[in-house]
């Protein structure tokens, strides 16, 4: 495994508000050149808000500007924990895919972006589960979802059905699902996020646990299956965060950026943050 790279500065922040539920966030994206964000709730709300940075691009704060709390495809609103979401992926028309650690049918929602705050989501439509879902263990299904350039789903599994270590990364298009990759599993890290960096390379957020919470992001070319996952960072020590979302995305000098939400799992004992790191050079280079 090689060493991540040289050139790596950070920025950690607090998110905070005063919505009732507000907290245990697992999934995040982050749109328009870093200024805004999405985040998604183990509890089932979901915000959307502003990223405040200084003049050197530098994370400095966060806004939360709308929230709303998810509805089942039946029309109900999701109570918390009720089927615990976990990742999270936006289309390019705007549609929002979410994705579950105990329930395993992906829901797409369409206009989810722009709502008024406290406004009804509308109900989602369901997608076809993963081959490997009927087997999953319980809190061990899909907490990593991306999607590709050409809007394809890719979800992995925090744990392999079986118990094996490797976790399948499975892909949707118009014939179905098919495995394109496997996930290996190293050290006691467990994947628990993932994103679609601009390289078109997978960048997966890994999270171990011992006296407290250990992270790193490995990165995978699904173009070349067969070659092992290239450690891109490890995550600065910070036992009490929870880091489980992660959006990969490139700044206009050209500076890798990835962007990570921490569970507080609703308790002031873990820190609930963003965290920002920055690579310098090219995110097609390594």
């Amino acid at each position: 495994m090689s060493a991540p790279p040289d050139g790596q500065t950070t920025a950690r922040i607090p998110i905070n508000d005063e919505a009732p539920g507000f907290g245990g966030f697992s999934a995040l994206e982050v749109l328009e050149d870093g200024g805004r964000f999405i985040a998604l709730s183990d509890g089932g709300l979901l915000v959307q808000g502003d990223l405040q940075r200084d003049a050197r691009g530098q994370l400095t704060g966060a806004r939360v500007t709308s929230r709303h709390w998810l509805v089942r495809p039946d029309g109900h609103r999701v109570r918390q924990k009720e089927q615990d979401p976990e990742g999270l992926a936006l289309l390019s028309d705007g549609r929002l895919i979410l994705s579950f650690e105990d329930f395993t049918t992906p829901w797409i929602y369409e206009g989810a972006l722009g709502h008024p705050d406290g406004t009804r989501l509308p109900a989602p439509d369901t997608l076809e589960n993963p081959p490997d879902s009927p087997i999953l263990g319980t809190n061990k299904a899909y907490e990593a979802a991306a999607v590709d350039a050409q809007g394809r789903l890719i979800l992995i599994p925090e744990r392999p059905a079986g118990g094996g270590r490797l976790h399948p990364i499975w892909r949707l298009d118009g014939d179905g699902w098919s495995r394109v990759a496997d996930w290996p599993r190293d050290a006691g890290f467990l994947p628990v996020g993932a994103d679609l960096g601009p390289d078109g390379q997978l960048y997966v957020l890994e999270r171990a646990f011992g006296l407290g919470f250990a992270g790193r992001i490995r990165r995978i070319d699904l173009a070349q299956p067969e070659r092992a996952p290239q450690l891109v960072t490890l995550l600065p020590g910070d036992r009490r965060s929870n880091y489980e979302g992660l959006s990969a995305w490139v700044d206009d000098s050209g500076t890798l950026r990835l962007t990570m939400i921490s569970d507080n799992n609703f308790t002031t004992l873990l820190n609930q943050q963003i965290l920002e790191i920055s690579l310098a050079g090219s995110p097609g280079s390594g």
